[in-house]
């Protein structure tokens, strides 16, 4: 319990910080927003460190909770976790509001955002839970890892499912798919299963493989054809590279790694005192935290790589026209660092105009 107070303190002084930064600039208003909006590695990197010594403290300090300590275990991060990003939430809301004068109610912004947060975060806390806890039953390492890519493969066939659980989606209008099969055509952009995000201003894919399918944001489809057909582009890209596929592979990989050192390391350390128990808790953080910067690095590239597709395929000016528009890249006019990476798992506004001038220099 200690620990939770103390994290969640330590998520809100550090957002509260972020806030204040972001409000006295200088910077304009959506520039203001933009940096508070990219707060959201805050919750993710200490949420993910702390919720795992919170977890591990909730098995050392309940021991009848070790039979089933794998599920228990998952419970604990996932609830730190939940409560780290309904602190940073409520900071982010209140602080957008206020600069903004948005008049969408405090409850039902709070409400969709905790929406998403549940429905992405349940499952990656559930299947590791699970895995672990079948190791009392005897199973071997192979039998194992193929239990574990069973829902890895579950999670990513059904990663449509999901968005549409944690967003509000509906299926294009026939005015809406008619538009976007003349744009497949006219740029071989192979567009099919394509789903409008109600009040979205952005485009993502979901699922990797043949399960992917693409969700189109309502202003994006209201917009110039020209950009639409960049944004659709910009997400066949990620598609037809296999982006996804390649995050879901570092994404297993790391997970083998961290309940490997998880099963190891801990064991180990509580029979060799507290200096090597400290240790290996040290470990356990930083390796989500790599993990985070590793994966955050993986999608800059690829967005950068799916932004020189988008040019080759439509140009590049149509693209630049809705970054500039909708992009939320911070810091809008600067170079992303190592801190920046970690923090967004992005790549600047400024870093994809340059990205887009070379790729229409070739």
């Amino acid at each position: 319990m200690l620990t939770l107070l103390v994290g969640l303190v330590l998520v809100r002084v550090f957002v509260a910080g972020e806030v204040r930064r972001a409000r006295h600039s200088g910077l304009p208003l959506p520039d203001q927003l933009a940096r508070i909006r990219a707060t959201s590695s805050i919750p993710a990197s200490l949420g993910l460190g702390l919720g795992v010594i919170c977890a591990g403290e909730v098995l050392l300090e309940v021991p009848a909770l070790r039979e089933a300590w794998a599920l228990s275990a998952a419970l604990a991060a996932f609830l730190f976790r939940l409560c780290a990003t309904a602190v940073w939430l409520d900071a982010m809301v209140v602080a957008i509001h206020r600069l903004s004068g948005a008049e969408t109610p405090y409850g039902p912004a709070m409400a969709r955002a905790l929406r998403v947060v549940v429905v992405q975060l349940l499952p990656r806390y559930l299947v590791p839970g699970v895995l672990v806890q079948v190791l009392d039953q005897g199973v071997s390492g192979f039998q194992l890892t193929l239990l574990y890519l069973g829902f890895v493969l579950v999670l990513v066939v059904g990663a449509p499912l999901l968005h549409r659980l944690g967003e509000a989606t509906r299926e294009p209008t026939p005015e809406e798919a008619a538009v976007i099969r003349r744009l497949s055509a006219n740029y071989g952009l192979h567009m099919d299963r394509i789903r409008v995000e109600r009040d979205g201003r952005n485009a993502r894919v979901a699922g990797a493989g043949p399960s992917a399918r693409i969700f189109v944001g309502e202003l994006v489809l209201a917009g110039p054809e020209d950009q639409l057909a960049a944004v659709l582009a910009h997400e066949a890209a990620h598609r037809d590279r296999h982006h996804i596929a390649w995050r879901i592979g570092w994404t297993v990989l790391s997970t083998v790694l961290m309940v490997l050192c998880a099963l190891t390391l801990l064991p180990a350390a509580v029979d060799h005192g507290d200096g090597a128990l400290l240790l290996s808790l040290a470990v356990v953080v930083l390796l989500p935290l790599l993990r985070h910067l590793v994966l955050g690095l993986l999608q800059v590239s690829q967005e950068l790589d799916a932004d020189a597709y988008a040019a080759s395929r439509v140009g590049a000016e149509p693209l630049a026209r809705y970054l500039v528009q909708f992009d939320d890249g911070i810091p809008l006019g600067g170079r992303g660092g190592l801190r920046y990476r970690l923090r967004t798992a992005h790549p600047t506004l400024a870093e994809r105009l340059d990205n887009l001038k070379l790729a229409a220099a070739r």
